[in-house]
């Protein structure tokens, strides 16, 4: 559905013609005080089995914080800080939705959002030597389009933050075509293969969910846990929800 079309639903059509001229962060400061939330089934796609493997690395790894790329309406972010009581940090990209988010998170401790290119709120937020060198906790979900960035995102993550622990979403599932991935043609599809350019330098680990999609609730996404240090990879092939591919 493009942005008009949803900014007619959202609204109605009647009152449309008296808003469609407002700038898109204030159609999306308008979204909060109406309580719009279209969440896409809930926090992570409303799979309850991604709540498992989030979850089960927050007791295993110990986190000092955890780090959001694509915020969208602020759910999935809401249920990060929730259930993990860390600091999060997120970006949205589009006006609209980053709007709504900072007037939903307005008066939350612990949630900070930004606005901008995923790719440059990661490199900022590498300057802040309290967190580089601690546990972090990313989880990619921004998607815009045959805009890749996520290539980008994953060799900043590691470039700088050497004990990392990174979650992409929308990724492939080896064997499992029953989940959904970005897929936008010949190398423009999030598998393994599309970090392969990455892998010879920096000898990343991938894991994947460990029950089938079939089994999986909501949206039925795919995702891929990476990480780069020795100790978390230990920890992260011992965890049931997950198996190893690397």
């Amino acid at each position: 559905m493009d942005l008009k079309r949803l900014a007619k639903k959202i609204i109605g059509e009647r009152r449309w013609a008296r808003f469609k001229f407002l700038p898109l962060a204030a159609l999306g400061a308008l979204d909060h005080f109406r309580s719009v939330r279209n969440t896409l089934g809930g926090p992570l796609n409303g799979q309850t089995f991604r709540e498992q493997i989030f979850l089960e690395l927050i007791r295993r790894i110990g986190f000092s914080a955890i780090v959001e790329t694509g915020t969208f309406r602020g759910e999935t972010t809401e249920y990060l800080h929730r259930t993990s009581r860390l600091p999060v940090y997120t970006v949205e990209t589009h006006p609209r939705y980053y709007a709504y988010t900072k007037m939903r998170f307005l008066k939350s401790g612990g949630i900070t959002t930004h606005y901008g290119d995923s790719r440059s709120f990661l490199r900022s937020l590498a300057q802040d030597p309290a967190l580089v060198q601690r546990r972090i906790f990313f989880y990619l979900d921004d998607n815009w389009g045959e805009d890749l960035p996520w290539r980008e995102e994953v060799q900043i993550i590691f470039e700088n933050y050497p004990r990392a622990v990174v979650m992409v979403d929308d990724f492939k599932v080896p064997n499992d075509e029953e989940y959904r991935y970005v897929n936008y043609g010949e190398g423009k599809a999030l598998c393994l293969e599309y970090l392969d350019p990455l892998n010879e330098r920096l000898k990343l680990a991938s894991f994947f969910p460990a029950k089938r999609a079939e089994l999986e609730t909501g949206e039925k996404r795919g995702c891929v846990v990476l990480a780069r240090a020795t100790d978390l990879i230990e920890k992260l092939r011992d965890m049931n929800v997950l198996v190893s591919k690397g």
